[in-house]
């Protein structure tokens, strides 16, 4: 079947079940799970919480798989947040804070049913802007829904969704080993024996320096100078300390 990886596949297994815990709220299996484990939001944006069970820790190692392999279809709006949801090409640019709370329903002029133009040029970019108004608004009278877009059919499967788990998979591999090798760069900068040589350096340079500059002092009071900074009395070694 070409899976090659146990521990991916499984994760892409258990990411079917959450796509049809999403998709069927009317399925007994949502209804428990959504009173026991996230009754006040979607699954998508619960938390783990202090003390999750097995199965709840296992489906929700999957989200970041869902999340990376789907977008959100855009129906009335009521279920889509503006900030953290995934339903443009790219992420949103704002022209200010924008709320966490902005829903995209928000953004739509119900008299109209299209896009709020006004709105919309007053919290995006012009770039984001074009975005939003490319997507159509022909389904306010339905509800917002998750589309799969990894295949051409936009339809779930378990194929995909391993590819998409071994991509990020190997992605935070990467990373991890990239902080591994400049946390021992960063190591060598926090030794103590390098330490001591930079505070060596760093003394001797100062001497240095000040050396130097109380000799200018010197030669600039014997001329009559006025002290640079306060622009007031002789620029003599007494007056600078």
């Amino acid at each position: 079947m070409g899976f090659r990886d146990i521990s991916v596949f499984n994760l892409a297994m258990l990411a079917k079940q959450v796509w049809r815990l999403i998709h069927n709220e009317q399925s007994l299996f949502y209804r428990v799970y959504k009173v026991r484990y996230f009754p006040n939001c979607s699954f998508l944006m619960e938390e783990l919480g202090s003390n999750p069970s097995a199965v709840w820790r296992s489906l929700l190692a999957t989200r970041e798989v869902v999340r990376e392999g789907s977008t959100w279809q855009i129906g009335d709006g009521s279920r889509i947040r503006v900030t953290t949801h995934k339903w443009l090409p790219n992420a949103p640019a704002f022209l200010h804070e924008p709320n966490a709370e902005m829903k995209v329903r928000e953004l739509i002029d119900q008299s109209s049913r299209q896009w709020d133009r006004g709105k919309l040029a007053a919290t995006f970019t012009l770039r984001t802007c074009k975005q939003i108004l490319s997507l159509p608004l022909n389904q306010l009278d339905s509800y917002d829904t998750l589309v799969w877009t990894k295949n051409k059919a936009k339809t779930f499967s378990v194929k995909t969704a391993y590819r998409v788990a071994l991509r990020l998979k190997s992605a935070a591999l990467a990373e991890h080993l990239s902080a591994r090798e400049h946390g021992v760069t960063w190591g060598k900068f926090g030794s103590s024996t390098y330490l001591r040589r930079c505070e060596h350096f760093c003394e001797g340079h100062a001497q240095i320096v000040y050396q130097q500059g109380t000799t200018c002092a010197i030669e600039r009071s014997k001329s009559g100078a006025t002290c640079e900074f306060c622009c007031q009395e002789l620029e003599t070694v007494a007056h600078i300390l």
